[in-house]
């Protein structure tokens, strides 16, 4: 006896092929969006990681409405922390935007490099990539706020974007020597 569906299996797929082509082209764009998540995950959690060590990347932070003594930071030590001063000046921009100034630095919280190198001088500015690509800021580029002026040097990336919140493009992060940052200690 001859099974009935091999004539009516190939009658079906040849009148509802748009159907069926949609759904053929669903599954393969889903299974390859999929495959192209999980290939990327392992990288991207390694990288991850090793950033960690890589530019050293604190544990914690915590505020302070003045200095230290020495004292209160040697018990804060004593406990096994260590601290690291990170003082910064923020100043508004005539483009609008507020920048906020640290010093470089090179114990903890390295910042990764995309091109050139850190500031050095007097006038130098290194910006934050985002803040960058947001504002359509290139190096060479010069930022002011009324009574100075810097020139880009350029652009930095945190590896932490909760370290240099880059909120609604109007907030940026910048590094520059501390040398003429007078309220750097």
């Amino acid at each position: 006896m001859k099974n009935p569906l091999r004539k009516r299996i190939p009658r079906e797929l040849k009148g509802e092929f748009g159907k069926y082509l949609v759904v053929f082209i669903l599954m393969v764009t889903t299974i390859g969006m999929v495959s192209g998540f999980l290939v990327a995950d392992g990288s991207m959690i390694q990288a991850y990681n090793e950033g960690f060590e890589k530019y050293n990347i604190e544990d914690g932070n915590f505020r302070t409405g003045e200095r230290l003594y020495r004292g209160q930071r040697e018990a804060i030590e004593e406990k096994g922390v260590k601290v690291y001063e990170n003082y910064y000046i923020e100043d508004t921009l005539t483009n609008g935007s507020t920048m906020r100034f640290f010093k470089n630095r090179t114990d903890v919280n390295k910042v990764c490099l995309m091109d050139g190198k850190l500031a050095e001088k007097t006038g130098e500015i290194a910006i934050d990539r985002m803040y960058a690509d947001n504002n359509d800021l290139k190096i060479g580029d010069t930022l002011e706020d009324g009574t100075k002026s810097w020139t880009v040097h350029f652009p930095w990336a945190a590896f932490r974007r909760d370290f240099c919140p880059a909120p609604e493009c109007s907030f940026g992060c910048f590094r520059s020597p501390c040398r003429w940052l007078t309220s750097c200690r």
